[in-house]
């Protein structure tokens, strides 16, 4: 379903009782609400209600027009409280992976009141300068050639070696799903990583946080996930092991255990 918020149209998918915890999951760049599909049964099973959306300019969301170009992981982040406020839901247990984990950063920074809890996985709380270049070739790929060339180098960023010599079953899909992504939505969303540098913020998020980091994840690593741990007062950091930066993908259900028993144990559901 899409609703136009203003600043943006946001594609969205909202299931589970009404009155039950509101799980909302946000996902990474260059990827859309599908990439927590593994995750969806175990959730709605247990009863929470679940709220999944697609960024600006991925998935079904339309790609941003050309005066939201130039955007930051504030803007992404009032595009989470906004939807949030059509649908009425006053707070939510918030699930962030990559892109998603920066902006709920954000969030618990800036709208700690809606979010009762933080899952802040295969993310960093800081992106280096000198990285910018990287960053600015990617788009120039991106926009000279599409989606399509910059899906190969970014699948061998988020699946550990095995899992793509196997290769594992979600690796064509996730493949299909970052060439499906629109030129316009990736680079706008590349501009406000770019621009992330946050770790000095950390020290004020008083929402409760889990960390979880891909023991292989070369992008956002263990170490990253430390810096964050160390610096959210109460957070705790977990590895999973044998995955890269698409653990939730690579390791389903050890991701999925160990996210579930941290929203389990904050809603008060935890056995």
């Amino acid at each position: 379903m899409q609703i136009n918020l203003g600043q943006a149209t946001l594609n969205y998918e909202l299931e589970g009782p009404e009155d039950a915890p509101v799980v909302m999951f946000s996902h990474s760049l260059a990827a859309d609400l599908t990439m927590f599909d593994a995750q969806m049964p175990a959730f709605r099973d247990a009863g929470y209600r679940t709220l999944r959306y697609d960024m600006r300019g991925h998935g079904a969301s339309p790609a941003p027009e050309e005066a939201q170009q130039s955007i930051r992981m504030q803007d992404l982040a009032g595009d989470a409280v906004a939807l949030m406020d059509h649908l009425n839901i006053a707070s939510v247990h918030w699930v962030g992976l990559s892109m998603g984990g920066m902006i709920g950063q954000v969030l618990g920074h800036d709208h700690g009141a809606r979010v009762d809890s933080l899952a802040l996985t295969s993310t960093s709380s800081y992106i280096p300068q000198d990285m910018a270049p990287i960053w600015d070739e990617r788009i120039a790929i991106a926009r000279t050639h599409g989606m399509g060339v910059i899906a190969d180098g970014t699948i061998e960023r988020w699946f550990t070696e095995p899992a793509i010599a196997a290769p594992h079953p979600a690796i064509d899909p996730v493949k299909a799903m970052i060439q499906q992504t629109s030129v316009e939505g990736f680079t706008a969303c590349v501009g406000a990583i770019k621009q992330w540098r946050f770790r000095d913020q950390l020290g004020a998020i008083t929402t409760p946080t889990l960390v979880v980091q891909g023991r292989h994840d070369p992008s956002t690593t263990v170490e990253a996930g430390e810096v964050i741990a160390a610096r959210i007062p109460g957070a705790r950091l977990e590895v999973v092991e044998d995955a890269s930066h698409f653990a939730n993908v690579e390791q389903p259900d050890r991701w999925t255990a160990l996210v579930k028993g941290w929203v389990d144990a904050q809603s008060g559901r935890a056995a």
